[in-house]
């Protein structure tokens, strides 16, 4: 499917498994390596989020190209990495301790392929750090 994916120009810039190192954020490194080793999905943007220099501001954030057979399975190994350590307050069970801070939506779909986005709200370097971690762990599931 990633040789479909490619022909189909599925991956906007450069396909994942031509990229070199460099232009890779150094945090996203091994986990873009992880996830574009996978035959069901890919990554197609990312960026660890930046507290200094030129990309100042910039939030985490990584966007995948998946299987749309394997969507489902992606999207539960996305929320199954970001729900480990967390310690929920008794007093309110509906809400999570970051619970505004990851945003997962789909974006455009064809017969083949559906585009995911992950949105971390991050802006402290701590968070940042969290949000690395938990993409890290979805990559070593794929």
């Amino acid at each position: 499917m990633y040789d479909l994916a490619v022909e189909k120009n599925k991956f906007i810039c450069a396909p994942p498994r031509q990229l070199k190192k460099k232009d890779i954020d150094w945090k996203m490194r091994p986990i873009c390596d992880r996830i574009n080793a996978s035959d069901y999905c890919w990554t197609v943007f990312c960026c660890q989020g930046h507290t200094k220099g030129l990309q100042k501001g910039s939030l985490p954030y990584l966007v995948l190209l998946c299987v749309n057979e394997k969507r489902p399975e992606v999207l539960n190994k996305l929320y199954s990495a970001f729900e480990i350590n967390e310690k929920y307050d008794d007093r309110l069970p509906l809400m999570g301790p970051r619970s505004n801070m990851m945003l997962i939506s789909m974006g455009l779909k064809d017969e083949h392929f559906t585009y995911i986005t992950l949105h971390f709200n991050a802006e402290k370097k701590k968070d940042q750090d969290y949000c690395v971690e938990i993409m890290d762990r979805f990559s070593r599931t794929i």
